[in-house]
């Protein structure tokens, strides 16, 4: 039985709809075994970008050969990011193997694909994920004495630093920054790891950046280029607001 394991959030990217049909199908023959969540299948890579920008994403099954955007330079693209799914290539083709490791895949897997064998790659997905969890449990965000606080680095080492003290987080690279009234922090986890700790407490004006909510000192519908930014305070450049988290961020500013 599944128990009280996390459930995997898996988003499938293929542009065969018969393919997607055929995961969605597996995923649910093994859903007891691997605790896992379809959260939505799309036909090409730009379109699993866009995805991501707006949903978290554990596990990402992609085909190789896709119009646009293909799977080995979707998967690139996204290890830039420090929230970057797990990738598990599903493809009709074997000769991309090497290439798909060298893109720091968790497997690949040969169409036709048996439950068995997904639900062995989910497996190993499952056991990468907790032993990253254990090396980043000690420096997790938490709440001491009502006061939300999170570990930042800079060049003296290692400080706890305030949420309250803090205007907004930004990814960039491998790496997520926290802007304070102290200066920029070095952050150990993931923007969507922040969002989950910290909650309502948080809004994301973009895929590459979560505000403080308290912080927020101004809105700009649009500047001089046409796009919309806000203002935060202990910081002098505007934040750009994208098109997709614009309604979202009107919403929690009660705008």
């Amino acid at each position: 039985m599944a128990g009280t394991e996390a459930v995997l959030r898996v988003l499938v990217v293929d542009d065969e709809m018969p393919a997607r049909l055929r995961l969605r199908d597996l995923l649910g023959d093994i859903r007891e075994a691997v605790p896992n969540d379809l959260v939505g299948g799309v036909a090409t890579g730009h379109e699993a970008e866009r995805f991501l920008e707006t949903r978290a994403v554990d596990v990402l099954l992609t085909d190789i050969h896709m119009p646009g955007l293909d799977g080995l330079a979707l998967a690139k693209r996204l290890r830039e990011r420090p929230d970057a799914p797990a990738v598990i290539f599903v493809t009709a083709y074997d000769e991309h193997a090497l290439q798909a490791f060298d893109a720091a895949a968790v497997d690949y897997l040969v169409k036709p694909v048996t439950a068995a064998r997904l639900r062995e790659a989910l497996e190993r997905v499952r056991a990468r994920m907790g032993s990253t969890a254990a090396a980043a449990a000690a420096a997790a965000p938490v709440s001491l004495d009502g006061v939300a606080w999170f570990w930042g680095t800079c060049a003296s080492g290692k400080e706890r630093v305030r949420l309250v003290e803090t205007s907004f987080f930004r990814a960039q690279q491998k790496a997520v920054v926290a802007v304070t009234a102290r200066g920029e922090f070095g952050v150990e986890h993931s923007l969507v790891q922040l969002e989950q700790q910290f909650g309502e407490e948080l809004v994301r004006v973009s895929r590459s950046c979560l505000v403080v909510r308290t912080a927020v000192t101004g809105v700009r519908q649009e500047n001089e280029d046409g796009a919309r930014e806000i203002t935060v305070r202990d910081s002098t450049e505007g934040i750009a607001v994208s098109r997709r988290q614009w309604a979202e961020l009107r919403k929690a500013l009660c705008l």
